[in-house]
């Protein structure tokens, strides 16, 4: 990858620290521009979708791999709306894209996908959504 590139990346690592309390991750979140998700860790169904709503919550943009277009279909996630989707295995495509996150003259329409986000998550996926619905299943029973 491009070494102009890379000094704007960081990989974050968790520590017990964080998986105890999320308001700390969220921050941490919350201060890079995006954070990417892949898809990889596909060993833990569940995980899949904490990761992103824990992206998306954070209000950080959710970069994701069009690999995962399929799951952003199924849960309303709309490329340069509440997300970007990228091709990773386009090596042109993913540089052209981080260098349009990174650059200042972009910063708005950035920060308002990572707004509309964030926005989303609230609104689909909060805890009081959730449980309000599996209330309403116990009730339809």
């Amino acid at each position: 990858m491009n070494k102009n590139i890379k000094k704007y990346y960081n990989r974050l690592e968790y520590n017990k620290k964080e998986w105890n309390n999320s308001n700390i991750f969220i921050k941490r979140l919350n201060k890079y521009i995006c954070n990417f998700y892949s898809g990889i860790w596909d060993f833990n169904k569940s995980t899949i979708l904490n990761k992103i709503i824990e992206i998306l919550s954070s209000g950080s943009l959710l970069l994701i791999s069009s690999t995962q277009t399929v799951l952003c279909d199924k849960i309303g996630l709309i490329n340069n709306i509440n997300c970007i989707i990228v091709n990773i295995y386009n090596k042109k495509e993913l540089i052209n894209k981080i260098n349009y996150i990174l650059s200042l003259d972009n910063r708005e329409k950035i920060n308002e996908i990572r707004e509309n986000g964030q926005k989303y998550c609230i609104k689909y996926f909060s805890l009081e959504k959730k449980y309000n619905k599996f209330i309403n299943i116990l009730s339809n029973l």
